[in-house]
């Protein structure tokens, strides 16, 4: 992978001012006013050394996210440029994502001295660590690593720990001391947080329909991911037809995927056997709301065999479907893996901006994946009966991509193909040579007023 260049014959250590740290959902004691701490890393990013950077870090949700609730607590490590720290959340520290460097986040019941191995993927257990390595110098996007492991050797007034990070081959590790930043125990916020009205309410749909977008005469749905209309690693940005009407749009894999689809993945969701499912909390009213909260799970029809269907064999509204375990990040499947985003309603247009979120498609029609998509978007319109002319879109980190495909042993046969598939439009995220590590992908879909509920299905 070549996002990170680890050059054992020429490591160069780099120093970490102000550390600071935020323990999530209890369990860390300490100051908002942390002194000064020390940290180091060792390695180079893309070909560039971080030399003579003056480096800060903090640790914090970002803003308008909840807590991660019971029963996991949340320790989260940002390491950055200097700026990045900036006093406004939680209650009173915030950070500047566009200038964090790396990212440690660790997730346990209760976070204490211990070595947290580092987990890549959907079916993460407690406790365990993720680790992302981002900001100005690896592009907005980032690479997580694949495997590693992070390391509390203190956790108290002051968090004392290093940590090993694989980034596919390249290995990047450091370590760390510093004072607590943040202590949180707010949890997840009352729905009468998002509720205005007495008529706040909550509404579950299962998407029924799917497409990948081609090209035409009016242009290309996505959305404008990079914030750029420029040209970038030779992929030129398009323009999207009303009513979603954006500019630099970057939906470079879409088209393609739309050429080899046979449809499959529609198959496999008008039978209930992988569908996605949104709920919406907080809705005051469906034409404008400031504030509501959506989640976003993978599940299957709780009963297929009385399963029943409409038009074109899509499958009808106001059924019942169970999430599966693998949406979840605790064993008591409390804390959805993808929850607590951020949305609006704007003239009856549910509007939704996301860190990350699944999007469903098929590998050579052998199987249905979820795939994850940073930096996401939704955008579509929103009634009780149902969700109408959706697009979801952002981008997929390709040596991510690629990584989670070679674990799953059905798939490897298909790696080489897909990797060279996308790293053929790659347009997002370009390392120190210029070969850009992710690529832009939308999604269009429909969807039905259904209910999410019954049993949480294991093994998936």
């Amino acid at each position: 992978m070549s996002m990170l260049s680890v050059h054992s014959a020429n490591r160069r250590r780099v120093s970490f001012l102000s550390l600071a740290l935020v323990c999530l959902t209890g369990g860390c004691a300490g100051e908002q006013d942390a002194p000064a701490s020390q940290a180091e890393v060792v390695g180079s990013v893309g070909g560039e050394s971080l030399d003579g950077r003056v480096m800060v870090a903090n640790v914090l949700r970002e803003a308008g996210a909840p807590l991660a609730p019971a029963p996991n607590q949340r320790l989260q490590i940002y390491l950055g440029e200097a700026g990045a720290v900036i006093t406004a959340f939680c209650p009173d520290f915030a950070v500047d994502t566009s200038k964090v460097v790396l990212l440690l986040d660790i997730y346990a019941a209760s976070i204490g001295p211990a070595q947290y191995n580092v987990c890549d993927g959907f079916s993460c257990e407690a406790p365990y660590a993720q680790a992302n390595w981002s900001g100005p110098l690896n592009g907005a996007f980032g690479v997580d690593a694949v495997s590693g492991t992070v390391t509390l050797t203190e956790v108290g007034e002051v968090a004392t720990g290093t940590f090993t990070l694989m980034f596919g081959t390249d290995e990047v590790s450091g370590q760390f001391s510093a004072p607590i930043g943040c202590h949180d125990e707010r949890g997840e916020p009352a729905l009468d947080e998002v509720c205005r009205t007495a008529a706040c309410s909550t509404h579950d749909y299962a998407i029924n329909v799917v497409s990948f977008p081609q090209v035409n005469e009016d242009g290309l749905l996505g959305f404008d991911i990079d914030q750029t209309s420029a040209t970038v690693c030779g992929q030129p940005d398009a323009m999207s037809p009303a009513p979603h009407a954006h500019t630099g749009v970057d939906n470079a894999v879409g088209p393609v995927l739309a050429s080899l689809e046979t449809g499959f993945l529609q198959t496999q969701i008008n039978a209930g056997e992988t569908v996605q499912l949104i709920r919406v909390e907080g809705v005051d009213e469906f034409q404008n709301d400031e504030h509501v909260r959506v989640t976003l799970l993978v599940g299957q029809a709780s009963d297929r065999f009385s399963f029943t269907h409409e038009a074109f064999g899509h499958f009808a509204p106001h059924q019942t479907f169970s999430a599966w375990a693998s949406s979840y990040v605790d064993e008591a499947h409390t804390q959805p893996r993808f929850s607590s985003m951020e949305g609006s309603i704007v003239n009856g247009v549910l509007l939704v901006h996301a860190e990350d979120a699944p999007l469903l498609m098929s590998i050579a029609d052998v199987a249905v994946v979820g795939a994850r998509l940073d930096s996401a978007q939704i955008e579509v319109s929103i009634t009780p009966d149902g969700l109408d002319r959706g697009i979801i879109g952002g981008s997929i980190d390709i040596p991510h991509f690629v990584s989670a495909l070679s674990s799953a042993p059905q798939f490897s046969s298909y790696v080489p193909s897909y990797e060279a598939l996308l790293r053929s439009v790659a347009d997002l995220n370009p390392d120190g040579d210029g070969t850009c590590q992710s690529v832009s992908l939308t999604q269009a879909f429909d969807a039905v007023s259904a209910s999410i509920g019954g049993t949480v299905v294991t093994g998936r």
